[in-house]
């Protein structure tokens, strides 16, 4: 049977003398993997089609009970030339990419999260957005889609809302100052950090403001940390490395 859908390329993977591995998210069926038979020949019509983060349409060869699928046609709808060109944003989509292959692993389709990855694609082809802004505003809402929301204005242990500063705990769970008795090792959210993660779930707007270099590295602690926790795989994502080379993050 073939079956055709917009997808997202996450990864390839080189076999063979030329061949290739290729993980993507569609819209239809959502992840699959697909095996593309001279994709890396030169004279392949599809050799400059797969690159993680790029926007394409695909056919391919279904058989019940293969985890490996025939690819058989595709064409690209966006390539995001910003991105392609710009080291900061593609180290970004990377991450993206990368993390929804560690999280997505089966192949039940999950619309909300292909529109929600394509939106953020478009976002960081952006200008005029942020880029952190872009990628925080993903991460969380990705989380959120897959379960794991996280409530910014409620203490865990007393349920009372969290007006001022708050305290996130080894086990990812949200203390005010009266809960938390001053305990150390835990991550410290500021006011600020707090209204900002509520504005990224809320999929609010960049507001035209600047972060310190002290709020950037708790904001990436927190997300790695809850991500971590609730998403084991997350760990050996290699494109952590990269982000921790480049800007010191994690």
């Amino acid at each position: 049977m073939i079956q055709s859908s917009d997808t997202i390329v996450l990864k390839t993977i080189s076999h063979g003398d030329t061949s290739k591995i290729v993980i993507c998210y569609t819209k239809n069926f959502g992840q699959v993997k697909l095996i593309a038979k001279g994709a890396r020949s030169k004279k392949s019509p599809h050799k400059n089609l797969f690159f993680p983060g790029r926007h394409i349409n695909i056919s391919y060869y279904e058989k019940p009970n293969r985890e490996l699928l025939l690819f058989k046609s595709g064409e690209l709808l966006s390539s995001f030339n910003m991105i392609e060109k710009d080291l900061d944003r593609m180290t970004f989509s990377q991450v993206m990419m990368d993390l929804l292959d560690h999280t997505m692993t089966h192949s039940e389709s999950q619309e909300s999260i292909y529109k929600l990855t394509l939106t953020a694609l478009q976002n960081l082809n952006q200008r005029d957005i942020p880029v952190y802004w872009t990628y925080w505003s993903f991460h969380l809402q990705l989380l959120s889609h897959l379960g794991f929301h996280f409530e910014t204005d409620i203490c865990h242990q007393c349920q009372s809302t969290i007006t001022t500063t708050a305290t996130m705990t080894h086990h990812q769970e949200l203390l005010c100052d009266v809960c938390n008795h001053g305990a150390l090792g835990f991550i410290p959210l500021t006011k600020r950090i707090l209204k900002t993660m509520k504005a990224l779930l809320n999929e609010e707007k960049a507001p035209y403001e600047s972060y310190t270099k002290i709020e950037r590295q708790t904001l990436w602690k927190f997300l790695w940390q809850y991500t971590h926790f609730h998403l084991e795989s997350t760990r050996y994502m290699k494109s952590l490395e990269v982000l921790q080379q480049i800007y010191g993050t994690l």
